[in-house]
């Protein structure tokens, strides 16, 4: 009996032992899911964060395309703007030498009627003195 008695506490010991070793491998198990979980999560969070400042990134270069954009539409604006005024000044300054040449042409056509006016006055005044 004393024989049986050991080999049953052998067995409960060696049972405890395999349960304790379960248990040991389990809580192991247990810790290294929870930490590629965690890992993952924190790849996730990082793969977010990479993708937030990628969106940034690709709306400041939308942005600055965009104020790119209305720079060379106001350049372009501003050029047109003075060529119309260029073209403006230059109209102005035909009109206005067509103007002088226009007045020119007239002050020598009085000049010229004057002189003819005089010429006939000078030759009827002849007449007048031979009759």
């Amino acid at each position: 009996m004393a024989g049986n008695n050991n080999n049953n506490n052998n067995n409960n010991n060696n049972n405890n032992n395999n349960n304790n070793n379960n248990n040991n491998n389990n809580n192991n198990n247990n810790n290294n899911n929870n930490n590629n979980n965690n890992n993952n999560n924190n790849n996730n969070n990082n793969n977010n964060n990479n993708n937030n400042n990628n969106n940034n990134n690709n709306n400041n270069n939308n942005n600055n395309n965009n104020n790119n954009n209305n720079n060379n539409n106001n350049n372009n604006n501003n050029n047109n703007n003075n060529n119309n005024n260029n073209n403006n000044n230059n109209n102005n300054n035909n009109n206005n030498n067509n103007n002088n040449n226009n007045n020119n042409n007239n002050n020598n056509n009085n000049n010229n009627n004057n002189n003819n006016n005089n010429n006939n006055n000078g030759r009827n005044a002849f007449n007048l003195k031979l009759f």
